[in-house]
């Protein structure tokens, strides 16, 4: 159930960290990765197009889905906002396979969301 990397990458969600280390903060943190990941699989989510982009709440999920997809080299990000007002980031990538270069759509509208809490409060 649990996706674990080969590769060691610190950006994935490993099972490691739910099981092995018994931190129970990093391993809900990793199940929330893990289900906000599956819920987007399951909607079609394969990050081709605005339309079917990754809903992600941290920039660990957008590693994690590239990771899944089997892309690497993740760079040359782009944040924009949709004709519906969402924030979406746009990540080019390289297949691992093929060596075949790709753009990534994620829908990152609940990670701007949640880095929203940082910001200091407004003035009265």
């Amino acid at each position: 159930m649990y996706a674990h990397s080969t590769s060691g990458s610190p950006g994935v969600v490993s099972i490691d960290n739910c099981v092995i280390t018994g931190n129970a903060a990093q391993a809900a943190l990793e199940h929330g990765i893990e289900r906000g990941l599956m819920d987007s699989l399951r909607k079609g989510a394969d990050g081709k197009t605005r339309g079917t982009a990754y809903v992600v709440g941290s920039y660990r999920e957008q590693e994690f889905a590239m990771e899944a997809a089997d892309l690497v080299d993740g760079s040359a990000m782009l944040s924009l906002w949709g004709p519906d007002y969402r924030h979406y980031d746009l990540v080019v990538a390289r297949s691992r396979a093929t060596g075949e270069r790709r753009v990534v759509w994620f829908d990152s509208e609940l990670l701007i969301e949640g880095l929203a809490q940082f910001l200091p409060p407004a003035a009265p």
